[in-house]
């Protein structure tokens, strides 16, 4: 008795296409978190007295998968745009890959750092110390499937 398969190659490409959809979506979740952390602890800061609120409203961030933005957040108003403009200047030296970029899109925003107060810094440990775990997890995930 012969074996015949009772599908095409057509199922077997779309099976793969479905399983990449499912792994990019927990991808974008897991980076949507980390950036979401990481502009609640910019934006929380006290160090800094900010006038305008327009450094403030410029911290935020773009997620990027093989150039193309898929998720952005950034406060309104000038400071706001003004994030998103220098986070999208960014992302121009990405073009391939997931890229989670967090920004604070004030021209003074280094300045305000050099001077001791904490714009970005605790934002970037904190996701220093969160990324390594959540890669775990992602590839156990991965791997339990």
């Amino acid at each position: 008795m012969a074996l015949s398969r009772r599908f095409n190659d057509s199922f077997i490409k779309e099976a793969f296409a479905q399983e990449v959809r499912r792994v990019h979506a927990v991808i974008l979740r897991m980076l949507s978190y980390v950036g979401e952390l990481c502009v609640n602890e910019a934006r929380s800061l006290n160090t800094y007295q900010d006038q305008t609120g327009n450094l403030r409203a410029s911290v935020g961030y773009l997620i990027l998968y093989n150039g193309v933005v898929l998720k952005s957040d950034f406060g309104e108003g000038v400071g706001g745009s003004t994030g998103e403009r220098v986070a999208r200047d960014v992302a121009g030296q990405y073009p391939s890959g997931w890229v989670l970029i967090v920004v604070a899109g004030m021209a003074y925003a280094a300045d305000v750092e050099s001077r001791g107060l904490d714009v970005l810094t605790s934002a970037e440990q904190l996701a220093k110390q969160i990324v390594p775990g959540l890669i775990a997890d992602l590839r156990k995930q991965l791997a339990a499937r």
